[in-house]
């Protein structure tokens, strides 16, 4: 509406001079008009020719040109204005122009802020007039209160050809357009219908078509527009000032129908159809943000001050975006720009001071057809150790019948790269995001391209597999209760990174191993639970925490997993305890080794490495004893010899109490002078040196480590599933635990130095 006040003004001053015209000489008038309308309107004026024929209304200007305030720049000018008034009309009571006709107008408009180059001619001598304080406006009587007010007709209205050229000198946006057309039949003031009808054409690229109905009396009017291929790209000035862009095109139609009345500006409706194509939105660096094919919305009906918001169809093909991820920024935040040292968002104290907003009734929103057709997505993650980019492809979303207050459906189809689905359906009312079911499919995932995140928490490559992801999702009264299932065929990772330091020290490809069935597939139960609305809720946090902890859990405690999923006692098994003096295994322990033997046919893959320890004192403490109980039942049964002793005298040789007054005795008599009175377990180490102790120690943990060996070997297991030691007796010196095997199980040299189902040495070691 501003570029049309300086057009109606420039005309409105040109009909004057041309009544002006008629009154005077033309010569005259034209010489008059070029040396004083500086003094009329502040601007220079200058004419080619200037005709009038007073008795036959018709006046003619041509050659016209009105100049900016510095006399030097064009503001308007056109090569004919010719105007035929109907003077005989005036005996009635009516004004009726028969024809306007003006040829080739060039008009050139330029803002700057709030000021325009027409400013100066928008304003009177009498807008800055002031009166006396004093001074009593006298009232005015109306003397035509009975007279029949004048008939007005303005008719066939015409701009033919020409130029409108609009600059923004601050954003340094241009609009240029050309061959103006605009055809009116007729203005009427009696309440008769006005005719409005403009053609023009963009210089950029596109052309407008309008013609209005208008009812200068009633103020009703009927306006269809029509913009063909409009190219957008000017409104890439308004654009950065709040958006960091370099570039946008697009070719912009419309087909509208817009009706309403001027006293009600707000209550107006449109109906119609418009379409955007071939859109790009470009940053800085002239890298693609958003691009689309076609956007496309048919509008049933739209209505603000009704709250009306009704389409037939909203449709957009071939859109393309993507979202960059970076350790302080994203794509999002760095194509918005902010205001330095302001906040964007009210604060929590503001927030709360601010008092609730009425009740209004719900906009009647309502879209009978949704459609995204074959887009693309894709997400670039900058914040790893290696950056991760995955695309989503051939994206559809449908629904129908949307609305804000009732319960819609929405579904989404898209494929992966290596030819793998996704399939998310939502379940719920725009208007009420706390009650929602959302369900995700995702089949034929290709692990491999998520090496990164890999990498990132456990410090493992992915180096093939395949997953199939369900995610149930019930939100009600924000609260979420979802249920994730894994199912990963063929997983596998490559070794461990070891110049990457990992968020999560796993053995990660001993948990993947040991998870798989026999199919060599794993199939996971992930639940996540929470109030949405919580500033601590993370669906991605939940996730990776739920199942990093049962990777942890399998990789610390590999053998319970296996047992456990074998039908075996695996809960509580930790080690094999023994005594010092055994040789050989009970059928309790027998019964433990036979459990680790299946758990390693179950993992052929995997090492079973069994560690034996021994408390040094506690031994020699022990096998002392035991020779002195020996001695004892030796020299109580003279008919049998060391050599001849069979397993029920050893079991009798431990069933010696070491309390009865016999053995003490016989004890006793074996010790020095200077020992008899010293506390029993002395006198029994003296029997026996030191070394030969250590050395019946050794001997008996070297025939446990090959009885066991042998053993295992027998059950069908390989040399390369066994790897059995005994502690060096240096390392023993200040072991104080109980005498055991511990064991773990290791895939390779996958962390092979970590002790898995059984406490860390050294705590046993303080202990």
């Amino acid at each position: 509406m501003k570029i049309l006040k300086p057009i109606v003004v420039t005309l409105s001053a040109i009909l004057v001079l041309l009544i002006l015209a008629t009154i005077i000489a033309p010569p005259v008038a034209k010489n008059y008009i070029i040396k004083h309308s500086k003094e009329m309107i502040g601007r220079q004026i200058n004419i080619d020719g200037l005709y009038a024929n007073i008795f036959t209304g018709y006046s003619r200007i041509t050659g016209f040109e009105l100049l900016d305030t510095n006399d030097r720049e064009r503001f308007v000018k056109f090569d004919t204005l010719a105007v035929k008034v109907s003077l005989f009309r005036l005996l009635a009571n009516e004004l009726r122009i028969n024809r306007i006709r003006l040829v080739n107008p060039d008009i050139q408009i330029w803002q700057k802020g709030n000021d325009f180059n027409f400013s100066d001619l928008l304003q009177t001598p009498a807008d800055t007039a002031t009166l006396p304080l004093d001074t009593v406006v006298p009232a005015t009587t109306d003397t035509t209160a009975d007279d029949d007010p004048m008939a007005i007709a303005i008719n066939n209205i015409a701009i033919v050809g020409g130029q409108l050229a609009y600059r923004d000198l601050i954003v340094g946006s241009e609009w240029d357009m050309n061959d103006l057309q605009l055809h009116i039949p007729g203005i009427y003031f009696s309440g008769q219908n006005t005719d409005i009808g403009l053609n023009l054409n963009f210089n950029e690229g596109g052309s407008l078509t309008t013609s209005m109905q208008y009812n200068l009396e009633a103020g009703n009017y009927n306006l269809h527009l029509q913009l063909n291929d409009f190219a957008i790209g000017n409104v890439l000035p308004y654009l950065q000032q709040s958006m960091n862009v370099g570039e946008v095109d697009g070719l912009l139609s419309a087909d509208f129908t817009i009706e309403g009345n001027t006293a009600h500006a707000s209550d107006i409706t449109i109906t119609g159809n418009t379409a955007l194509r071939q859109f790009r939105l470009a940053d800085n660096d002239k890298k693609n943000l958003l691009s689309a094919g076609e956007l496309f919305i048919d509008i049933a009906a739209l209505n603000p001050e009704k709250q009306q918001f009704r389409f037939n169809t909203v449709s957009l093909k071939d859109f393309n975006s993507c979202f960059d991820l970076y350790p302080q920024t994203n794509t999002l935040s760095q194509l918005l720009k902010t205001e330095t040292g302001k906040d964007t968002l009210p604060s929590v104290e503001n927030t709360e001071k601010t008092s609730p907003a009425p009740e209004t009734q719900s906009p009647d929103f309502f879209v009978s057809r949704f459609a995204i057709d074959n887009a693309t997505f894709t997400f670039n993650d900058h914040t790893l150790h290696q950056p991760f980019r995955f695309t989503l492809a051939n994206i559809g979303i449908h629904a129908s019948n949307l609305t804000l207050t009732d319960k819609n459906r929405i579904d989404v189809k898209s494929t992966l790269d290596n030819g793998g689905t996704v399939n998310l359906t939502w379940d719920g009312q725009l208007n009420d995001p706390s009650n929602q079911d959302i369900n995700l499919q995702i089949k034929n995932l290709d692990l491999k391209q998520f090496t990164p995140y890999s990498l990132q928490y456990f410090g493992y490559p992915l180096s093939k597999g395949v997953l199939a992801f369900s995610s149930i999702n019930d939100i009600r009264n924000n609260y979420l209760d979802a249920r994730n299932n894994l199912d990963i065929y063929r997983c596998e990772v490559d070794k461990k990174r070891k110049d990457i330091k990992a968020e999560f020290n796993i053995p990660l490809r001993t948990a993947l191993y040991i998870i798989k069935d026999v199919n060599d597939k794993i199939k996971m139960d992930l639940p996540v639970k929470g109030n949405i609305k919580s500033p601590s809720f993370s669906y991605k946090k939940i996730i990776i925490r739920t199942l990093t902890n049962l990777l942890v859990k399998v990789a610390v405690s590999p053998f319970s997993f296996i047992a456990n999923s074998l039908g075996l006692s695996g809960d509580g098994f930790k080690d094999i305890p023994f005594e010092v003096y055994q040789a050989d295994f009970t059928p309790e322990q027998f019964d433990r080794i036979n459990q680790l033997a299946t758990v390693i046919k179950a993992k052929p893959d995997m090492t079973l490495q069994l560690r034996q320890y021994y408390n040094p004192e506690q031994g020699r403490q022990t096998l002392a004893a035991f020779q002195a109980r020996k001695a004892y039942y030796l020299h109580s049964h003279p008919e049998i010899s060391d050599t001849t002793l069979q397993a029920i005298d050893y079991a009798r040789i431990i069933e010696i109490d070491v309390k009865d007054p016999a053995f003490q005795a016989y004890i006793t008599s074996f010790v020095p002078e200077e020992l008899k009175t010293a506390e029993l377990n002395r006198k029994i180490l003296s029997l026996t040196p030191a070394e030969k102790l250590q050395e019946q120690i050794a001997f008996l943990a070297g025939m446990r480590d090959s009885k066991l060996k042998n053993y295992l070997l027998h059950q069908g297991l390989t040399e390369k599933n066994i790897r059995i030691d005994t502690v060096p007796a240096d390392s023993l010196n200040n072991y104080q635990g109980k005498n055991r095997y511990t064991f773990q199980l290791t895939l390779d040299d996958d962390m092979s130095g970590m002790t898995l189902d059984t406490p860390d040495e050294t705590e046993e070691t303080n202990n």
